[in-house]
């Protein structure tokens, strides 16, 4: 099926049609938000959201970008209205777990200092990721969380190579100059 046709479909509130595509893209959706909020139970209720969402709002798509692309920018901003929600909670005093089992790359032979600090630049990591412009979190979050290649971001951002490796430099560059600060 034709992404313009699937489009069509949905703006039709063809219920057949937004469960394929709640099929097609439910995965990557639940991955954006889990590796933006680092919680299971969380990326589940904002995937979710989402894709109610995505029913509520689909007259609004006006095609200038890829469904997909759509889809991601939707969640990610889900995903950072909650993690805003919970730094309001925060500096409010409320005490807010994070989900240490969920975090990637986590040593079983860590001393709980280390243990602490990893938790620390992971939570720093995601906060400074929100504080990057919505294109440049979208185009690192395809290439290190999707794994997709330059040329595929560019396809699925409707934008050049050359904007992409732009996009990509600059993320990164600002990525390092915000962690370099929490360091400090």
């Amino acid at each position: 099926m034709e992404e313009k046709e699937i489009v069509s479909e949905l703006k039709r509130g063809n219920i057949q049609v937004f469960n394929y595509v709640v099929d097609l893209y439910s995965a990557m959706v639940y991955t954006v938000c889990f590796n933006l909020v680092g919680n299971k139970e969380e990326a589940e209720d904002i995937t979710q959201e989402v894709f109610i969402s995505i029913w509520l709002s689909i007259e609004f798509f006006k095609g200038e970008s890829q469904l997909k692309t759509w889809i991601y920018r939707i969640a990610m901003n889900k995903s950072n209205e909650l993690i805003r929600r919970k730094n309001r909670k925060k500096r409010s005093g409320k005490m807010i777990p994070i989900d240490t089992e969920s975090l990637p790359l986590k040593s079983t032979e860590q001393t709980p200092l280390e243990e602490l600090e990893y938790k620390e630049l992971e939570l720093s990591f995601k906060k400074n990721l929100i504080k990057l412009p919505e294109n440049q979190q979208i185009a690192f979050m395809l290439n290190r969380f999707e794994g997709l290649n330059y040329k595929e971001i560019a396809t699925e951002m409707k934008t050049s190579h050359s904007a992409v490796e732009s996009l990509l430099f600059r993320a990164k560059k600002k990525l390092i100059e915000l962690m370099q600060k929490h360091s400090y």
